[in-house]
């Protein structure tokens, strides 16, 4: 509640978010919310009921959620790919009450009463005059009190519910908008989906933050994305490599030229030196920062300084937010690693989540009795506290008794100019455990000399590391966060190999 008031106060007549060509001061926008708490508290909503949003990105998705959280009811957040399955199964999982959707012609039958947000919930909310019940409701929430339930990716079993406090999500957007230097001046060009903790963080709370303008993009289309940075005159952009590389793809197909960004934030998968560089000159973005989080930590753990070298920030994922801990330890031993050592991501904060939902077990076994959480990430730090991502431990890649790191291995396949993209993974073998598998998007118009490839890495690799097999694709698969599918690409590469 504080957190919106005091934006609408500070700034009442700039422009929050701009959605379908419509604009909505942050005054307009704070009335809206409050509108939208009365009017859930009138179809019998109460603090920390559960009510699920399965919509695209949208100005009444955001009023929607704001609207829930403002008075301690819970958003959940659900991926808008997910099937009728998926989704049933989430809504009896979650104990959600009601359901916000896109429209009602996606509404599945999930036992539940939903709203409409593309069609009746605007005009519903507008008519809507005395909001008091709501606003007294508003003062008792408590900032360790539930902020959202947001979903992992769950490309490798069934997705957990990550519950995040009020003062741990906003405290990270706060701190993000900071440590990043925006301000009431940016425009910010929203491309995350908002149901993911990426998008709601550094799109519309590091907005609320900052004051800063957020365009809401109804699709991940590249024509679309710089269509509205152009329009817009956008300053910031945020995104996965695979939407930036993209967005590189479609300005030199195209020769469009873009001068209006300055910064944004690129994470979720390692970036080569050469590719970020030309990421950042194509763009035209002078800080573009390396980031790494997760959902468990609302999200970020970790950014690049402000004024890091290019090289540097290619390497690394930054330094620690401040007021939060993290470590490296070994896997084996459990004690804490020496400067340089890889071994897993530990981190202790305000960020940490309140727990899995519903899953104590899960939840004991991610965080620990002092309070570090697990991340499930291998990294190193150096001697200044720069963090370097080395990979998964899920996604490490068993081979005959010895683990295998799938980056390691991409980092040097990628040093081949013919190749676009490549992931490497493990599938299920025989006697071996797993077969090493390197997936490869070609660049367009390449050919790859698979022999020469192998060649060239027996000279880098130890013999146990080479891959047994490369597979060559036109795209890979993505979870709704745009990292690559796991699960669904070794499905693909048994498909193409039976």
């Amino acid at each position: 509640k504080e957190f919106l008031d005091k934006r609408a106060e500070e700034s009442p007549d700039k422009a929050a978010l701009i959605c379908d060509d419509v604009t909505y001061t942050w005054k307009e926008f704070d009335v809206l919310v409050r509108k939208a708490s009365q009017y859930f508290i009138d179809r019998n909503v109460t603090s920390k009921c559960k009510v699920g949003i399965w919509a695209p990105n949208s100005a009444q998705w955001l009023i929607a959620f704001a609207g829930l959280a403002r008075f301690g009811a819970v958003p959940v957040l659900i991926n808008v790919h997910y099937t009728a399955n998926e989704l049933k199964r989430i809504v009896d999982f979650a104990d959600i009450k009601l359901m916000c959707v896109g429209s009602a012609d996606e509404a599945y039958d999930c036992g539940v009463d939903y709203i409409d947000l593309k069609r009746d919930f605007l005009y519903e909310i507008k008519s809507i005059g005395d909001t008091s019940k709501a606003d007294a409701l508003a003062d008792m929430v408590k900032p360790d009190d539930t902020f959202a339930m947001l979903f992992t990716s769950g490309t490798t079993s069934f997705s957990k519910g990550v519950c995040v406090s009020h003062h741990s999500m906003i405290r990270v957007a706060i701190d993000a908008a900071d440590i990043m230097h925006w301000n009431i001046e940016d425009t910010n060009c929203l491309t995350l989906p908002l149901f993911h903790c990426f998008g709601l963080s550094t799109g519309f709370l590091a907005s609320v933050a900052c004051g800063s303008t957020l365009v809401i993009c109804n699709s991940s289309r590249t024509n679309e994305i710089l269509g509205k940075v152009k329009k817009y005159g956008c300053t910031i952009l945020n995104g996965v490599p695979t939407m930036f590389f993209s967005i590189v793809r479609n300005i030199k197909e195209n020769a469009v030229k873009i001068d209006t960004l300055k910064s944004g934030i690129i994470a979720g998968a390692a970036v080569e030196y050469e590719d970020y560089k030309m990421i950042c000159d194509e763009l035209g973005i002078d800080k573009l920062q390396m980031s790494y989080g997760q959902t468990e930590c609302s999200p970020s753990i970790t950014f690049s300084g402000y004024d890091d070298e290019l090289e540097l920030k290619a390497k690394s994922v930054g330094r620690v937010i401040p007021d939060v801990e993290i470590k490296i330890v070994d896997m084996q031993s459990g004690q804490d690693c020496e400067i340089g050592q890889t071994g897993e991501i530990c981190v202790k904060g305000y960020n940490v989540m309140k727990g899995y939902y519903k899953m104590p077990k899960e939840t004991a076994k991610t965080i620990d009795e002092t309070g570090w959480l697990h991340t499930g990430d291998l990294g190193a730090l150096d001697e200044d506290g720069n963090l370097y991502f080395k990979g998964r431990l899920k996604e490490l890649i068993i081979r005959g008794g010895e683990n295998i790191s799938p980056l390691e291995i991409e980092t040097y396949i990628r040093h081949f100019k013919e190749i676009e993209l490549v992931k490497v993974i493990g599938v299920p073998a025989k006697i071996i455990q797993e077969r090493i598998v390197a997936c490869i998007i070609p660049k367009e118009g390449y050919t790859v000399d698979t022999a020469e490839l192998d060649k060239y890495l027996r000279t880098k690799l130890a013999k146990y590391k080479i891959p047994e097999e490369y597979v060559y694709l036109e795209e890979f698969p993505y979870n709704a966060g745009g990292k690559i599918d796991v699960k669904a690409l070794v499905n693909i590469v048994n498909d193409k190999t039976k």
